[in-house]
């Protein structure tokens, strides 16, 4: 998905690999870790990379994704 932020562009990225119904288990922005309730949106210009990982809170491995 594409979402734009004034003059930014936000491409989001949500994978399920365990087919979860609810829970986020890692969220990143530009590959580092960020707080899925919270994400920063900057108006820089640029466009960002958000991926969004489904899953329980505790299977979080340090905020990093490994994609």
């Amino acid at each position: 998905m594409t979402w734009r932020f004034r003059d930014s562009r936000y491409e989001i990225t949500v994978l399920n690999p365990a087919h979860r119904c609810r829970g986020v288990a890692t969220a990143c922005v530009d590959g580092g870790p960020v707080d899925a309730g919270a994400i920063p949106l900057i108006n820089d210009g640029r466009t960002h990379d958000v991926r969004i990982v489904l899953g329980d809170a505790a299977s979080r491995t340090g905020g990093l994704l490994a994609v």
